[in-house]
């Protein structure tokens, strides 16, 4: 019997950092599958089937066929180059960086994914007291965006309890 490639959506992965990870992944012999939103297709890599995705919306996450034993890269993300509303910003960053990040373990679990691997941010530390800034440094962001991935990282804790296995990033800026 032949052995299955175990599958792994990188969820917001037409940038440049779910490019690059799907490129490594594949020659890992991952099946890497690109979901993002729709306009985002022409930035999906050769080789990558494209899902279109908006995972601030229930319908098109229930859409994602996520199937037992898959992995979930969450690299969604409203950030700052985005074009920023001036009212309610806690809510505009709060819409994709908790309530899709949410949505998206939800349908993990509902699914028996065997992962959920969360992009948070180093955003969650503020401005440091002290270098280097160390993983257990107390989180006191100064900003909306920041706030939304603690947020994030709380309720994402709090939901994989006892349910499915989580990794949290917390990377520097990425730019490519």
């Amino acid at each position: 019997m032949k052995h299955k490639k175990r599958r792994i959506y990188i969820i917001g992965g037409s940038g440049f950092l779910g490019k690059e990870t799907g490129k490594l992944l594949q020659k890992y012999n991952y099946d890497v599958l690109i979901a993002d939103l729709p306009f985002t297709k022409n930035n999906c890599p050769d080789g990558m089937p494209f899902i279109p995705l908006d995972i601030t919306n229930l319908n098109s996450i229930n859409n994602l066929e996520v199937r037992k034993n898959d992995i979930i890269v969450n690299l969604a993300a409203k950030q700052y180059h985005n074009k920023i509303s001036y009212f309610k910003r806690q809510e505009w960053f709060d819409e994709v960086n908790l309530n899709g990040a949410v949505h998206l373990m939800n349908k993990a679990i509902n699914s028996h994914a065997s992962g959920y691997i969360f992009f948070s941010s180093d955003m969650v530390y503020g401005i440091p007291n002290k270098i280097p800034v160390l993983e257990n440094n107390r989180l006191n962001p100064v900003a909306e965006y920041g706030f939304s991935k603690i947020k994030a990282e709380k309720a994402l804790i709090n939901k994989a309890k006892n349910t499915i296995p989580l990794t949290i990033f917390r990377p520097r800026l990425i730019s490519g």
